[in-house]
């Protein structure tokens, strides 16, 4: 069975033949196959160990796709529940659900919270709600999110396949050692440049060169060295505008003393009126506007304090490199394949005595590579439900077992 886990493609996948198949276990063939001879396959494979792949794959390879809709278009769900929007998963699981639909031609339903109570205020009930969704958008093909066994025990029937792990522990299973480093997400080039001009109406005055500090950890214990590394960075400018940017975890107290040490090592290299620092915490991130992605945009420079592969993915999306700190340990010890190609840096092992400069890298993006091995791992799982009704029993989960599962399906073992 063909792995296209990091296949480097921009492409949309080709027609998967999609249709709704009968309730028989049966396969489109073309007088090929019949019944009888994948029978017989199924009985051989129970005698001949070492090969049981193979015959799975000739079963397959005749099968139809099978849609858990009579029109032959695929559903995805990208089921967020009451996870925070604004965590790396959920940004990674929109990301890879929007950019499955797009290979699939599928439609896409997001469901988080605030939308089940805004479409259904007068129940609770969530089999009654997602039982209303389904009767308007369809049964979902695909579930995607950390919550997505929540929705499936909620529906009377499973979806093909259901994705639980979207971060940074499903690249790791891809093949370029690059991609191994980083996360997937919901950003775009279009979104970012919407988001950097918002940004700009915003804040009128934007014309300094503009380091970003986004706070997935404020301690200023752990970070001192970065913040006195940076205040002596900014000595070589004429003007600087120093923007901290909280995240959904960033203690505001801890990010009021960070900012106040960092004024004090501004004033100690006596630039204070030289630099002009925004910071905005958690809470004006999530009740007035967060500034996050526009940075993401506009940013001339990009620093992360604590660890977060979720920010750091997004950080080096657009081709920009990170600056991280030497408080978080795994900016110490990880990333090797990100510091040797450039994109990730030590912020207390810059040389002070010139400016950071402007560099720009081939932007960075594992999402495609992870929708593209969830598209592989749809079509077989939507295959082996066309030749077992076991299969449609239950989903199939996008797991390190998962070709175990499709073999022992298929063959019935």
């Amino acid at each position: 069975m063909r792995d296209v886990r990091d296949a480097d493609t921009t492409k949309p996948m080709a027609s998967l033949a999609l249709s709704a198949a009968n309730d028989n276990d049966s396969a489109s063939t073309n007088g090929l196959k019949t019944k009888l001879s994948i029978a017989l396959t199924r009985m051989m494979a129970r005698f001949d160990r070492d090969h049981r792949e193979g015959y799975a794959e000739s079963i397959l390879r005749h099968a139809t796709v099978r849609l858990n809709n009579p029109d032959g278009k695929p559903r995805v769900w990208v089921y967020i529940g009451t996870d925070h929007m604004h965590r790396g998963d959920t940004h990674g699981t929109i990301g890879i659900g929007q950019c499955i639909a797009e290979r699939l031609g599928a439609d896409i339903l997001q469901i988080d919270q605030d939308m089940l109570d805004r479409s259904f205020p007068n129940t609770q009930d969530l089999r009654k709600r997602l039982s209303s969704l389904v009767k308007t958008h369809g049964q979902p093909d695909i579930i995607l999110g950390t919550r997505s066994i929540e929705a499936i025990c909620a529906l009377s029937q499973p979806p093909t396949l259901h994705v639980i792990s979207v971060n940074e522990s499903h690249t790791k299973t891809l093949h370029s050692p690059l991609l191994k480093e980083i996360a997937p997400h919901h950003l775009t080039m279009d979104l970012l440049q919407e988001a950097g001009r918002d940004l700009r109406r915003r804040h009128r005055k934007l014309t300094a060169p503009i380091i970003a500090v986004f706070l997935a950890s404020a301690s200023r214990v752990e970070h001192r060295n970065a913040i006195q590394k940076l205040s002596k960075l900014c000595r070589h400018n004429d003007r600087t505008i120093v923007y901290f940017c909280a995240s959904h975890r960033t203690s505001e107290k801890q990010q009021g003393l960070l900012v106040s040490a960092f004024k004090k090592a501004l004033a100690n290299d006596n630039i204070q009126d030289r630099v002009r620092i925004i910071s905005s915490n958690r809470e004006q991130n999530a009740r007035k506007f967060n500034p996050y992605k526009g940075l993401l945009s506009l940013a001339d420079h990009a620093v992360l304090l604590g660890q977060s592969v979720s920010m750091l993915s997004e950080a080096i999306a657009n081709g920009r490199p990170i600056y991280l700190s030497q408080g978080d340990h795994h900016a110490r010890t990880g990333y090797q394949e990100l510091k040797k190609h450039g994109y990730v840096k030590i912020i207390e092992e810059m040389d002070d005595s010139a400016p950071l400069q402007k560099e720009q890298y081939p932007p960075l993006n594992a999402t495609e590579a992870v929708a593209n091995h969830i598209v592989e791992y749809f079509q077989l799982a939507a295959k082996a439900r066309s030749v077992s009704s076991q299969a449609r029993k239950q989903p199939f989960g996008c797991g390190h077992d998962f070709k175990n599962q499709i073999i022992r399906t298929v063959l019935k073992l």
